[in-house]
């Protein structure tokens, strides 16, 4: 640290920490934009702070400030930024330079003289008083910009505001991120789940992990028992272990590829996410069941469509409200079901009815 270089007192660095741990506490988007505005509005005291994504190209903007303006004044300021995204100086030195540091409009006073000519200026900034701006980026695709803006009036800003802001820039950014991959992630499995696929995480032994710390667990029904703190069904697991154990990181602080799980006589197909450290991901879809075999031992198609969703794993209830039908009538059908299949529980029924020998008719 140079010479005359500002630092950071005790009591900013701790509330810094403070609003660091907050924000990594986050569930979601929306929890973690809230900690950060009213934290930020704690740390350097403005007349508004908001979050803001821009997009130039398309002229679409999310606007999230604090305090919440008046609904007409909402659609005022989108109306006026709408057509004057990349003329506030510092969306504009964000996209030109890429650089994410805080800046403020007193660090680019031309760019500034002229956006103050703007309708943005003129509509939104100078009714509120506001006469200087400090913002830091996040890192985002080439083309957009998202960041958190400061807002006050002739005082303007002091390099201790500046500081605070590049201080928090890269927790700012992890946090974000790691909202995001969660986001992205839940995305995935719910589309996954929609094809039949389940998305479970388990430990080296391939024992199934929570993926949601202190917080239920919905069971998976697709015909196996995937509840936390139960293994894998053999040969599944013994499968999975094979993989990850087999697994050499190339890098050691990110995910592979997936890899197919191989499993001879297995009735599913499974891949395998491994990481260096557990938990591992593990996708796993029943293979599909055959209609035409179920049939031919003496089901009608009604209880073939019965056998099929409880082979995926459903209940009594989510058989009826899937099929359209009454739970007395699905009970019939799984009596008739289990009497052809020679089987009386429903994990023996689920295994009979994608077994080899059912298939083969």
């Amino acid at each position: 640290m140079s010479v005359g270089e500002p630092t950071l007192g005790t009591d900013d660095r701790a509330a810094v920490d403070a609003l660091v741990e907050e924000m990594h506490q986050a569930d979601d988007m929306d929890g973690f934009l809230e900690t950060v505005l009213v934290g930020l509005q704690r740390l350097v005291p403005s007349i508004t702070v908001a979050y803001a994504e821009v997009n130039p190209a398309t002229g679409a903007i999310i606007y999230r400030p604090l305090p919440e303006p008046a609904e007409v004044a909402a659609e005022e300021v989108l109306a006026a930024l709408g057509d004057q995204l990349a003329a506030n100086p510092l969306v504009g030195h964000f996209l030109r330079t890429g650089d994410t540091r805080a800046v403020m409009w007193s660090d680019l006073p031309d760019e500034f003289e002229e956006f103050r000519r703007t309708p943005a200026y003129r509509v939104f900034f100078a009714p509120r008083g506001i006469e200087s701006q400090l913002a830091v980026a996040l890192p985002v695709p080439d083309g957009l910009v998202a960041g958190f803006g400061l807002s006050r009036g002739p005082e303007g800003f002091s390099e201790r505001d500046r500081l605070v802001l590049n201080t928090l820039r890269p927790h700012l950014a992890a946090a974000h991120r790691a909202i995001q991959s969660r986001q992205e992630a839940q995305h995935w499995k719910t589309v996954l789940t929609a094809e039949g696929w389940a998305v479970v995480l388990v430990d080296a032994d391939g024992v199934v992990v929570p993926s949601v710390p202190d917080g239920p667990e919905p069971a998976l029904g697709i015909g196996f028992p995937l509840e936390p703190g139960e293994p894998l069904p053999e040969p599944l697991a013994a499968a999975v272990v094979s993989v990850v154990g087999g697994y050499d990181a190339g890098e050691l602080t990110s995910r592979a590829g997936p890899i197919r799980v191989e499993a001879a006589g297995a009735d599913f197909d499974a891949w395998v996410v491994p990481s260096p450290i557990p938990p591992h991901v593990v996708l796993v879809k029943p293979r599909g069941v055959d209609r035409r075999a179920l049939a031919r031992v003496g089901l009608s198609a009604r209880q073939v469509d019965v056998a099929v969703v409880l082979a995926e794993g459903g209940t009594n209830r989510q058989i009826a409200a899937r099929l359209g039908m009454a739970e007395a009538t699905v009970k019939k059908h799984l009596e008739h079901i289990f009497a052809v299949l020679g089987v009386d529980n429903r994990a023996a029924a689920v295994a009979a009815i994608r077994s080899a020998r059912i298939r083969a008719g």
